[in-house]
C-alpha cells in the first residue's frame, strides 16, 4: 500500500546524463515503491547522444519512464517547464540527472507539504555549496537581490532544483509562462505557501560541471528580468537620488567659487559628474531595453520550448 494516496510524477531535465541517468532512475523506481508514482519524465534538451540511448533503454526497461525530446537546446528551465506540461499527477518532483538528490528524501518533501499545507517544498543541501568562493559570494549576492525583488515572506527561501510542486500549479506555470522565465520566479506568481527541508546532497555520479561566470550571470539576469517591474522602480529611485546628489554638488561648487574667486572651474569634477550620470542613463536604458526585448519576443510568439517525436544527433 502506498504511504500516500496522492499521485506523484517526476521530471528530470536530461542533457549530458548518459553515464548517470540510468542509476538515478533505477534508484528512483526502487525508492518510490511505497509512493503512488505515476510517471518519470526524462526531458532531453538536445544534449549528448549517450543520454538519448540511456533514455531509450530506460523507457524499454520501465513502463513509467517517458522520454520527451526537445527540438533544440532550450536550457534547463525550459526543459523543466516542458516536463511539467506533460504531468498529470497531484504532485510533481523535479530532480537533477547527476545523482545529487537522494530519492529517499521525496517522502520527506511530501510530508512537509502535507503538514504545512504548502504548495512548494524545496530540498536544501545541509552541507552547503561545494563550489568556489567566488561562486558562493555570487550566490549570496543573488539571494540578497532575490530578497529585494520577491515578497518578504519569500526572501528567506533558498531555491533549489530539488523541488516538490503542487501538480495543478506545475501545469499552470508550464502553460502560462513565456520564454526566458525562471521557474522559481514563476512559482512565486502562483503560489502562496513555500517550505524548505534540509537534505544531504550526495556527491555527483560524474565529475562536477561548473557553470562559466558568463552563464551564471545570464541566469541571474534572467531571474531579475522575469521577477517583474521592481528593477524599473529601482532605476527610477536611483535617478531621483542621482539628481539630488547633482543638486548638492552644484550648490557645493557654487559656494566654493564664491568663497574662492581665484579658484578655476574644475574640469575633472565636471567630467566625473557627466560620466556618472551618463553611466546611470545607459544602465537605465539597458534595463528598459531588456524588458522591451522580452515583450517583443512574447508578442512574436517565440516558444518557450518545442517538442519533437524523436531525438536528433
Amino acid at each position: 500500500m502506498p504511504i500516500t494516496t496522492k499521485s506523484l510524477d517526476i521530471v528530470i531535465p536530461l542533457y549530458d546524463g548518459g553515464a548517470t541517468i540510468e542509476p538515478v532512475v533505477d534508484e528512483l523506481i526502487l525508492s518510490t515503491k511505497k509512493l503512488n508514482l505515476r510517471s518519470i519524465y526524462l526531458v532531453w534538451d538536445a544534449g549528448s547522444q549517450e543520454s538519448v540511448v540511456a533514455a531509450q533503454r530506460l523507457a524499454i526497461k520501465y513502463k513509467k519512464v517517458k522520454p520527451l525530446w526537445l527540438s533544440r537546446n532550450y536550457g534547463e528551465h525550459a526543459a523543466v517547464l516542458a516536463g511539467l506540461s506533460e504531468t498529470t499527477a497531484d504532485w510533481v518532483v523535479t530532480v537533477d540527472e547527476d545523482g545529487q538528490h537522494d530519492p529517499s528524501d521525496i517522502s520527506n518533501l511530501l510530508k512537509r507539504a502535507t503538514g504545512a499545507n504548502a504548495q512548494v517544498v524545496y530540498g536544501i543541501d545541509l552541507k552547503g555549496s561545494p563550489h568556489s568562493w567566488w561562486r558562493k559570494l555570487g550566490s549570496k549576492f543573488a539571494h540578497w537581490i532575490a530578497g529585494k525583488l520577491f515578497p518578504k515572506d519569500l526572501s528567506k527561501i533558498d531555491f533549489s532544483s530539488f523541488r516538490l510542486i503542487d501538480g495543478e500549479i506545475a501545469r499552470k506555470i508550464a502553460n502560462q509562462t513565456g520564454p526566458g522565465t525562471y521557474v522559481d520566479v514563476a512559482l512565486t506568481w502562483f503560489c502562496g505557501g513555500f517550505e524548505t527541508i534540509e537534505t544531504n546532497f550526495r556527491t555527483e555520479l560524474r565529475p562536477p560541471k561548473n557553470y562559466s561566470p558568463g552563464k551564471l550571470i545570464a541566469l541571474f539576469w534572467r531571474m531579475v528580468i522575469s521577477s517583474g517591474t521592481k528593477p524599473l522602480r529601482l532605476v527610477s529611485i536611483s535617478g531621483i537620488l542621482t539628481s539630488f546628489l547633482g543638486i548638492v554638488l552644484a550648490i557645493f561648487f557654487i559656494i566654493e567659487r564664491i568663497n574662492n574667486p581665484q579658484l578655476p572651474l574644475g574640469w575633472a569634477s565636471v567630467m566625473v559628474v557627466i560620466l556618472v550620470l551618463g553611466g546611470l542613463v545607459l544602465i537605465a536604458l539597458g534595463v528598459i531595453a531588456e524588458y522591451l526585448g522580452l515583450v517583443v519576443t512574447m508578442a512574436m510568439g517565440k516558444p518557450t520550448y518545442s517538442k519533437t517525436h524523436s531525438p536528433h544527433s
